[in-house]
């Protein structure tokens, strides 16, 4: 019988990347709750991802890198309105973070990753990374995203094209947290980027709550800067998975039940 069972657990991500965790909580008797705290959305003005993929278009870049779902799902939208076939990339060779954003990139547009680190951060991806300096790098990514990657990249003087790509607002919709962290009818609650941790609080202080009312659920953070995030934040972290994937978030949530009802027994 899994740790999980009957524990309800609040999904933070947004409702079209909610899917995998709450499949992977229910196959273990997890009750999921869906608490969107972010949300996608293009970026108000294209122009510099329409010029950027021309310009790929024309062989201006030798290396795409995709960071996130997100960024795959972007690119194909503009594609699409753009009626550009993804095949017309196909020449590009193809770098992800993460083995979730190599699925989407193979899904979405047809690419095989070339690249996925061992690692999931993006100061990682940088570093093993195997490129030659004055190779040309085109890099959508979220308007919100830090410059590591990027400055990594170019101190290994490679030309590093970074294009706003979409933008992360917050969420809306889902459980009426408040109340039912107030009934304590909540067990775990679960962060998988540091959007998501900052947008959570303010949804929660926009509703009446209070991070006292955190203080008997145990925190969810799929990897360590998530962690650091929560962590600045004031959030006391329970759970960070080794690798930084939805299923090792869901195994590690999994085994800290586990520990926690042998260490009550």
């Amino acid at each position: 019988m899994s740790a999980l069972l009957e524990k309800r657990i609040v999904i933070t991500r947004a409702v079209h990347q909610a899917g995998e965790l709450e499949e992977a909580l229910r196959w273990r008797g997890a009750i999921p709750l869906s608490y969107p705290c972010i949300q996608i959305e293009p970026v108000p003005d294209a122009s510099l991802l329409c010029n950027a993929i021309y310009e790929a278009l024309a062989g201006k870049y030798d290396w795409l890198i995709l960071t996130s779902a997100n960024t795959v799902q972007t690119l194909h939208d503009q594609l699409v309105q753009m009626n550009i076939a993804p095949a017309a990339l196909g020449y590009l060779r193809v770098g992800v973070v993460g083995a979730g954003t190599a699925a989407a990139a193979q899904s979405k547009l047809g690419f095989q990753a070339e690249f996925i680190p061992s690692e999931y951060t993006g100061e990682q991806f940088a570093q093993a990374l195997f490129i030659e300096a004055g190779q040309r790098v085109f890099l959508p990514q979220s308007a919100i995203a830090g410059d590591d990657l990027s400055a990594i990249l170019r101190n290994r003087g490679v030309n590093v094209t970074v294009v706003p790509a979409y933008q992360t607002v917050i969420g809306r919709g889902g459980i009426d947290l408040v109340p039912m962290l107030r009934e304590s009818k909540v067990d775990a609650v679960t962060f998988t980027s540091a959007s998501t941790v900052k947008n959570f609080l303010v949804r929660l202080e926009a509703e009446g709550g209070t991070l006292d009312l955190l203080s008997p659920v145990s925190i969810g953070c799929i990897g360590s800067k998530t962690a650091a995030s929560a962590r600045l934040h004031q959030l006391n972290v329970h759970v960070v998975p080794s690798e930084h994937t939805v299923a090792s978030l869901v195994e590690a949530l999994e085994m800290y039940y586990a520990d926690h009802k042998i260490g009550e027994s």
